[in-house]
């Protein structure tokens, strides 16, 4: 089961490190890779699908302005990216 903390602290490092600097560039949308997010957070175990689900959750959306668009592929794997438009 996916830890509430940690669900928020990914909404927040993927909307500090993708989103916010998106936002200021002028870009209307931005792409995030579950494995890089993986990476970047140093998580030791495989915690792609909590990655996912926090990102494709509503809470994400509501809290950020934003819209998900595009989640290739459907699994819950490291290849997983989800394109959200800025809004």
């Amino acid at each position: 089961m996916q830890n509430i903390s940690d669900a928020n602290n990914i909404r927040e490092y993927v909307y500090q490190t993708y989103i916010l600097p998106a936002k200021k560039n002028g870009l209307s949308e931005v792409s995030v890779l579950a494995r890089i997010v993986h990476e970047e957070m140093g998580f030791k175990k495989q915690n792609y699908p909590n990655i996912i689900r926090a990102l494709v959750r509503e809470k994400m959306k509501i809290r950020y302005g934003l819209k998900t668009i595009r989640r290739e592929p459907p699994a819950d794997g490291p290849n997983v990216q989800i394109t959200f438009i800025i809004k």
